[in-house]
């Protein structure tokens, strides 16, 4: 039967709208150097639409369907794929080829979706993303990773997550070789001099560090900075980076010039207070307890470089000085690694374990301190010229 006689009574319209927070993820989406695009089922002028919602449109932006990819040739979508922020009327093959073809031109692709049709663009993508609220379980098996709350800013908040979490890996790995470096030039730099001493009548070769004092320094006073570099609150700018390339080594170029140059400083600076120490400024009596006087100034330098040493590390670009908020974490961990080396120098019988003999505080205030601290000031000043370079 045909309905007659109708009286219009109203219009109703439906909206599913994007969620408030998203407009705000992919604003800090963009900041970070990632392009969000929609692959969506739905209509051309509806994507669109909510696509200049989100402020996701640009001048130069283009919007196609799945009709007119079906249309072109494979060059042509080739040249505009990466200029096109809304892919409308798509079927699941279309998905594919949109992540397939940005692959190609060296993009790392993530896709997100909830339904069966979804699933082989997101096994295809580097990194799919299922619903875990919407989502099928053909879709989350086909994951890599699924967004429990079905919020689109959650990915950003994992992305920044991610990139704290590889930054804090990189310093770890940065100050540990950084310190080892300056501990292997010591030795090899010292056995080049050849420093000698009289002991019981004869010339004997001596060196500014002990094997049992380069354990301790390694497990003890390197490994708790070291430890609480893992806990380095993320970088103010870390979302206002550009992605790094995935085939870039997790110890760059300057990293390396960096390690190498604090590796001198290191050597440099300690095998100078043994130096010192051998010429007997105090005027000891027996030239063997002299060594030991030079050894024990020696081995509190080097360990006191790698203090100063872990405050430039926890920026690879920033001031150490400006760095907010601070690692509590850090500072406690240099605090108890201070106090264990004072035990180790000043505890009668552990002294003797570590081959140390007492410093007195002039040692500290007019030595160690005034040479471990030109650590930190050539330190900075790469990172100035770093920031220059970048800027």
């Amino acid at each position: 039967h045909i309905e007659n006689d109708l009286i219009y009574v109203g219009l109703v319209g439906m909206i599913d709208p994007p969620r408030e927070e998203s407009k705000y993820a992919l604003e800090e989406c963009k900041n970070a150097g990632m392009r969000a695009v929609i692959i969506t089922g739905d209509h051309k002028l509806t994507a669109q639409a909510i696509a200049k919602e989100l402020n996701m449109m640009e001048k130069d932006d283009l919007a196609i369907t799945g009709n007119e990819i079906d249309e072109m040739t494979e060059e042509k979508f080739n040249e505009i794929v990466e200029k096109v922020k809304v892919f409308a009327r798509v079927s699941p093959e279309h998905k594919v080829k949109v992540c397939t073809t940005l692959q190609s031109k060296e993009n790392v692709v993530a896709m997100t979706g909830d339904g069966v049709n979804d699933s082989p663009a997101i096994k295809a993508a580097d990194i799919g993303v299922a619903m875990g609220i919407a989502g099928t379980e053909v879709t989350k098996e086909a994951a890599d990773m699924t967004l429990m709350d079905d919020n689109f800013a959650t990915i950003i908040n994992a992305v920044r997550e991610g990139r704290g979490i590889y930054d804090n890996i990189r310093k770890f790995i940065f100050y540990l070789l950084s310190s080892n470096i300056g501990e292997i030039l010591t030795l090899f730099i010292s056995i080049l001099i050849g420093f000698q001493a009289i002991i019981d009548g004869n010339p004997t070769l001596v060196l500014p560090i002990l094997p049992v004092q380069i354990l301790w320094i390694n497990l003890v006073t390197d490994g708790l900075p070291a430890t609480a570099l893992s806990f380095e609150p993320k970088d103010q700018d870390i979302m206002s980076r550009p992605p790094r390339d995935p085939k870039e080594p997790i110890i760059n170029k300057e990293m390396a010039i960096n390690m190498i140059l604090v590796g001198f400083t290191i050597s440099i600076g300690t095998i100078f207070t043994f130096y010192w120490g051998l010429q007997n400024p105090y005027g000891f009596a027996s030239e063997e307890f002299n060594v030991l006087y030079a050894r024990t100034v020696s081995f509190t330098t080097l360990m006191m470089f790698q203090m100063f040493r872990v405050l430039s590390c926890r920026s690879f670009t920033r001031s150490a000085f400006k760095l907010k908020p601070h690692n509590k974490a850090l500072y406690l961990a240099m605090a108890s690694s201070i106090a264990l080396q004072l035990v180790v120098i000043y505890m009668p019988g552990v002294r003797d374990i570590f081959y140390c003999t007492p410093i007195s505080l002039l040692d500290w205030l007019l030595l160690i301190l005034p040479v471990c601290s030109s650590v930190l000031v050539i330190n900075e000043v790469y990172k100035y010229f770093v920031r220059r370079k970048k800027s």
